[in-house]
């Protein structure tokens, strides 16, 4: 997630999170007072890459709602649980790592999930 033409969020699906990212876009609703039409056009703005085409295989009525269009991208962006836990089981100390250096990797990762 980043900010790009203007103060607009950029969001692709892959890099950053979608809570972090769902939690900007409604601080930016707050600021700016947009309302539901607003938001749905903002958020056509925001969205690149894999979270744009998630965004385009809605239907209609999909799109119509804020809340659906949010829900639906967190559904088809997200990455399962199980992505995770192979990431967790795949992390290895280094050679010549240092331990809170292997830490901070690990925190990262739970702090992602």
């Amino acid at each position: 997630m980043k900010r790009g033409i203007g103060n607009n969020l950029l969001y692709d699906g892959e890099t950053g999170t979608f809570d972090e990212f769902e939690a900007a876009f409604k601080y930016d609703g707050i600021i700016y007072g947009w309302n539901e039409e607003q938001k749905i056009e903002a958020i056509q703005v925001c969205l690149t890459g894999k979270a744009k085409k998630q965004y385009e295989q809605m239907s209609e009525t999909e799109k119509s709602s804020i809340k659906t269009i949010l829900e639906k991208l967190k559904k088809g962006c997200v990455k399962s649980p199980e992505y995770y836990l192979n990431l967790f089981y795949s992390i290895q100390l280094k050679p010549e790592e240092k331990i809170a250096n292997f830490c901070y990797e690990i925190e990262k990762l739970i702090v992602l999930q």
